[in-house]
């Protein structure tokens, strides 16, 4: 299972990715090794029997950290 992040839609109702990541990444301005356009996104492998539940715990990342 995939969860991408963003803050706003596309007017054809898709996630707009670009609204997600400060400092946004895109059109290669990233320099070597960067991804072409930045995004976040969690990714989760569910095992498939039964009901699965979960929780996020809420992380806040500050660059003065």
């Amino acid at each position: 299972m995939v969860l991408r992040y963003g803050e706003d839609t596309l007017k054809e109702g898709q996630l707009n990715v670009m609204t997600a990541v400060a400092g946004q990444i895109k059109g290669g301005n990233g320099g070597h090794g960067a991804p072409h356009i930045a995004w976040q996104e969690d990714r989760y492998t569910l095992k498939g029997a039964g009901r699965e539940t979960g929780a996020r715990a809420l992380l806040f990342m500050d660059s003065d950290m």
